[in-house]
């Protein structure tokens, strides 16, 4: 592990604006959506080879595992969870936090993990930006929440859309749960993210471990709805009903919705590109890669 160093009051009120943020604008794109706009940032020319692409399964795994952990997997939605509360596991949908994880990594697998990890959060930032992003601007609320009864099948038919246009075997999409090594690894980092945020929930193997693979259990029910949504006519409807940007048929929606997975892999190889330089801190790589997603709306 490396040494921990002393913060500046000012980073450390950054570091809870950015968690506050993204924890509010978590859970919206669906787990296709977070592997192709992983893979379009590594190969924008081969996203979709990416996606099915054995090479890379447990990096596209990752890249939802922060769903599950800040709420979709816990008690709140799912009875019997072994997931923690979602109040406090939100904490995990935390770009700062995946970009410790990155520096921390000691072996090439975790770090590669840790990258598709921290894509996630970099894509919900893009997708909720308030000048225009995809998931923004009105997607109907309920006592100020998301309301999730309307936002799982927009998710679902975003997913059936990158499935079709691309040609992507469904029966090829990554299934597995995490390894164990990756949980162990995140259930240190944990510990030591602990030392620097003191509100974040630290948990051991079991929870991590069950979670996670509770989730990857319900990612892979969504497989065979995305079988039945393929149909263009369903969720092309789907996509002009659910679009927030005005769009009344579907073409027109297409283009915003082709645009905002675009801005989603520009923002995460932006992300990765400055996280992985020895000299950037993790500090320094979210609030580089936020403005460089405002630049994106400007």
């Amino acid at each position: 592990w490396r040494s921990l160093t002393m913060i500046k009051p000012s980073s450390l009120i950054f570091l809870v604006a950015v968690a506050l943020s993204l924890a509010s604008a978590a859970l919206a794109w669906g787990p296709v959506s977070h592997y192709y706009m992983l893979c379009a940032a590594m190969n924008p020319d081969a996203a979709a080879d990416c996606l099915t692409n054995p090479k890379y399964d447990t990096m596209l795994i990752a890249s939802d595992m922060p769903d599950g952990l800040a709420g979709f997997a816990a008690p709140t939605f799912q009875y019997n969870s072994a997931c923690p509360p979602t109040a406090e596991a939100g904490a995990y949908h935390d770009p700062l936090f995946a970009s410790y994880l990155v520096k921390w990594a000691t072996t090439r697998e975790d770090q590669l993990m840790a990258i598709g990890y921290g894509s996630h959060m970099i894509a919900d930032a893009v997708g909720f930006h308030n000048k225009g992003g995809y998931l923004s601007n009105g997607i109907e609320t309920l006592k100020g929440d998301l309301n999730w009864i309307t936002m799982w099948p927009k998710m679902a038919a975003i997913d059936s859309f990158i499935i079709d246009s691309n040609s992507i075997p469904i029966s090829k999409l990554p299934s597995a749960s995490p390894p164990a090594h990756f949980i162990e690894f995140l259930s240190n980092s944990s510990i030591a993210y602990q030392k620097i945020h003191t509100s974040f929930p630290a948990y051991n193997t079991t929870v991590l471990g069950d979670c996670t693979a509770s989730w990857s259990a319900m990612i892979n029910r969504l497989y065979p709805y995305y079988t039945n949504a393929i149909p263009s006519p369903l969720f092309e409807s789907q996509l002009v009903y659910f679009d927030q940007q005005g769009a009344t048929s579907f073409p027109e929606t297409r283009g915003y919705l082709e645009s905002g997975l675009r801005d989603g892999g520009f923002a995460v190889a932006k992300w990765i590109q400055l996280i992985s330089q020895p000299n950037i801190t993790p500090i320094e790589a979210v609030s580089q890669t936020m403005a460089f997603i405002d630049s994106l709306f400007n």
